[in-house]
């Protein structure tokens, strides 16, 4: 009976692994990016947000000031009435 040769499967990846690797490497490469591409844009968008509030908040600030002030005024003017 004659026998088959054994058929080496690592004869066929020889040609075929760089290629494979290679479509592997640059999937992963556009994945990282478009990764990198969403961290920016959420990165940007809180550091947005971040700048909004701080702005917001000192607005508050300003007119808790300028209302705290207002009403010392009239505070003072309504205490000097009284007294006169």
């Amino acid at each position: 009976m004659i026998r088959m040769p054994k058929f080496r499967w690592d004869i066929i990846w020889l040609p075929v692994a760089p290629l494979s690797s290679a479509g592997v490497c640059l999937h992963v490469d556009r994945l990282l990016n478009e990764s990198s591409e969403e961290v920016r844009k959420f990165r940007n968008y809180i550091i947005g947000e971040d700048y909004i509030l701080q702005i917001i908040t000192r607005k508050d600030e300003e007119k808790q000031h300028r209302l705290s002030w207002i009403r010392r005024r009239i505070s003072g003017t309504v205490a000097n009435r009284s007294r006169t």
